[in-house]
């Protein structure tokens, strides 16, 4: 530990390594803090900064606001992708099961599209990029 963040601290209290053990090059100093207030760093004006809770309140209402705007993404019908072959990307990119990307399949066949997923803007992206890069067509399209 050092005693440099210390306001009466006088440098580094351990040598260079030596092996795995360290060496005191002098001796600690304790400091009476109860009669030094000085140590103390008030933060935005005061020792208990007043924002702090209503910061907290706006990022908490941003997350809630963030998870309330889902995005769906879409795989749309194509006349190139065999059958089986979209079933392996959507088992491969989304991890789902075999049943569950036939469902999926079939759907993009017989209506022309099917919601593979509801997530996340930045997730959404990534998976639509997936998608094109497996050549299916894919797009991703606001909840709601």
């Amino acid at each position: 530990m050092s005693c440099d963040s210390c306001p009466k601290g006088e440098g580094k209290r351990f040598s260079a390594r030596t092996g795995n053990r360290r060496r005191l090059r002098t001796e600690p100093e304790f400091h009476d803090i109860s009669s030094d207030d000085s140590w103390l760093t008030p933060i935005r004006g005061s020792y208990f900064p007043e924002g702090a809770p209503e910061e907290e309140r706006e990022s908490s209402v941003a997350l809630e606001e963030e998870l309330d705007h889902l995005w769906k993404v879409i795989v749309w019908n194509d006349p190139v992708n065999l059958m089986s072959y979209v079933v392996y990307v959507l088992q491969k990119i989304f991890g789902h099961s075999k049943e569950t990307a036939t469902r999926h399949m079939l759907e993009v066949h017989h209506d022309g599209k099917s919601i593979v997923c509801t997530t996340e803007q930045e997730k959404g992206e990534r998976y639509v990029s997936q998608l094109h890069a497996f050549g299916l067509q894919a797009t991703l399209e606001k909840d709601g």
